[in-house]
């Protein structure tokens, strides 16, 4: 047996154990892949370098209609929301508190003419705040609450003829105006007068005598109608400089003048609460004008007098006792126990 007759069997064995497959790529190389849209992906090289592998897109987020939170598809931020807002569901920032024209006010602010304002009790415990009108609190069971914000008992408001502002005696609120209306510091509502608060703070405007703010309860309004931390003093005065640069009420009325000891005098003639004016005369304790010709229509036992300048009755002095029947009058005298014209 001829042994070369095995060559060829060997030879084609050996050709087909040595046949391997060639890769494709190489491990781990990236390659760039098309996403949908313009977005551009990547794709990996398998590890044995046998082909490539899936086409790897990018997240891409989508804040349409979110300002805030997480978006979506790829929980990427939309956006944060500012102070005193929070991001709700729906991506969207809302104020905590109060919306001011687009800004969040802070917890306990208010919106005034687009801003936020806090509110300023200060030292009041009762009534409105003097920026917003909102409460500061209740008295209790039979007290009054002042118009400067503190509880008052023991004290009985006499608004007279008053309608709105503080009552004299216990400065307890008489009442409020209309609107388009001011309260004047005589308690009388009125129109058409345009006040001028721009640089007073409490006490009454220059323009019209309406009041621009009242001052709060351990605090005094300065005739500038500026409030000063003082403690006014007007025991046993109705007038006059209250010691903080103020003026003690309820002040002087019509026809009289505040004395140096804080106490109002008639300029003229007293006549029950009321002082009288220059062509007034007392009658039944009320000041009235009486038109005369001659004394005998005034009332002479009163001392009254006509003036023919002004036709009006005056006071004047008083009748004089002459004897136990007879008083004389103005423009006579007693002699011996008889009344005579002088």
């Amino acid at each position: 047996m001829r042994k070369y007759a095995l060559l060829p069997l060997t030879l084609f064995l050996f050709s087909c154990s040595s046949t391997t497959e060639k890769p494709v790529c190489e491990a781990g190389r990236q390659l760039e892949c098309s996403c949908t849209g313009i977005v551009t992906g990547y794709q990996t090289c398998k590890d044995d370098g046998s082909g490539w592998g899936d086409c790897v897109c990018p997240c891409v987020k989508d804040c349409t209609g979110r300002e805030c939170g997480e978006d979506p598809l790829c929980g990427e931020s939309c956006g944060t929301c500012v102070t005193n807002s929070t991001c709700n569901a729906s991506g969207v920032c809302e104020c905590d508190f109060v919306d001011c024209e687009g800004t969040c006010c802070g917890d306990g602010q208010l919106c005034s003419e687009g801003s936020c304002c806090t509110p300023d009790c200060g030292a009041r415990e009762c009534g409105p705040d003097p920026i917003f009108g909102t409460s500061c609190g209740d008295c209790g069971a039979g007290e009054d609450c002042t118009v400067i914000g503190s509880c008052s008992s023991g004290c009985t408001p006499d608004c007279g003829i008053r309608v709105c502002g503080p009552d004299p005696v216990c400065q307890v609120s008489c009442g409020d105006c209309p609107e388009n209306t001011s309260c004047t510091t005589e308690g009388q509502c009125i129109s058409g007068c345009v006040a001028d608060c721009s640089v007073r703070e409490c006490g009454p405007d220059p323009n019209c005598d309406v009041t621009c703010g009242y001052c709060g309860p351990d605090e005094s309004c300065t005739d500038d109608g500026i409030c000063v931390q003082c403690t006014p003093d007007c025991t046993g005065r109705e007038c006059g400089d209250n010691g903080c640069g103020g003026t003690c009420v309820p002040g002087c009325g019509d026809f009289s003048t505040c004395s140096d000891d804080g106490l109002c005098v008639c300029d003229n003639l007293a006549c029950g609460d009321s002082c009288c004016g220059p062509d007034e005369v007392c009658r039944n304790d009320e000041c009235v004008t009486v038109d005369c010709n001659c004394n005998f229509d005034c009332n002479r036992y009163f001392g009254e007098v006509c003036d023919h300048a002004t036709s009006h009755c005056e006071s004047g002095i008083p009748p004089i006792v002459c004897n136990s029947s007879c008083d004389c009058y103005q423009g006579e005298s007693c002699v011996a126990g008889n009344c005579e014209q002088t």
